[in-house]
C-alpha cells in the first residue's frame, strides 16, 4: 500500500491510499482501516462480514474506466475506486473512535 495521504479532492477523507502492485484490494482496505484506527488488523472485524473479499479483489480490472464501491467497515465509510484508490471517511458511530 502506498503512503497514506489526505485526499485533496475530498477534505472529508481521513485517509486515501493506493492499492500496491502486489497487494489485493481487500488487504489494502484492512491495512488502511488498521492504520487509521491504530488497531491491529487481527483485532478488526472480519471483512467478509461486510463484503466478499474475493469479489472486492476482482471487481475492478486493471483497465477499468471508472466506478467505485462504497461500504461501511469497522466504523469507516470505505470508498474503493476503479483507479486503485481506497479512501476512508469517519462515520459518526465508529466503535474504533472511542
Amino acid at each position: 500500500m502506498s503512503d497514506p495521504a489526505r485526499d485533496s479532492a475530498d477534505a472529508s477523507a481521513v485517509l486515501t491510499c493506493s492499492v500496491g502492485d502486489e497487494e489485493s484490494t481487500s488487504a489494502a482496505v484492512v491495512r488502511a482501516v488498521a492504520a487509521t484506527s491504530n488497531t491491529a488488523a487481527t483485532r478488526l472485524p472480519p471483512l467478509y462480514d461486510t463484503v466478499d473479499p474475493d469479489t472486492l479483489d476482482s471487481l475492478f480490472p486493471t483497465d477499468a474506466d471508472g466506478g467505485e464501491l462504497r461500504f461501511d467497515y469497522a466504523g469507516y465509510a470505505v470508498v474503493v475506486g476503479a483507479n486503485g484508490t481506497v479512501a476512508l471517511h469517519e462515520t459518526v458511530d465508529s466503535p474504533l473512535s472511542a
